[in-house]
């Protein structure tokens, strides 16, 4: 079996914003739960992600003002079951039209 290949622990954006980075808060839990095959877990009121995501930046100006944008997508075209394991039983719903949603804090 091989090992899974990891991500770096921060993110370099690009050439223009080469000062700002943005790091995984709990990477080394998130490290395992990918280690793991799952970033999900199921609780009485719903499935849930987890560990929860968050992340910490650093290389901004005070002054300026940023938008950020968080692209989450599909890994495969499963559904999974937990039956001892995580097992493909059917293929996902259907995703909708790509959307860009603007946070009311902002």
């Amino acid at each position: 079996r091989v090992a899974p290949v990891l991500p770096p622990p921060t993110a370099k954006l690009c050439d223009r914003h080469s000062n700002i980075e943005v790091t995984l808060d709990g990477k080394e839990l998130w490290d395992e739960f990918y280690r793991r095959g799952t970033e999900m877990i199921v609780t009485p009121s719903g499935r849930r992600m987890f560990p929860r995501f968050s992340v910490s930046i650093s290389g901004l100006r005070p002054k300026a003002k940023y938008t950020m944008k968080l692209d989450i997508v599909l890994a495969d075209n499963h559904r999974f079951k937990f039956l001892n394991r995580w097992v493909a039983v059917g293929r996902s719903e259907p995703q909708p039209a790509y959307e860009t949603y603007i946070h009311t804090d902002s």
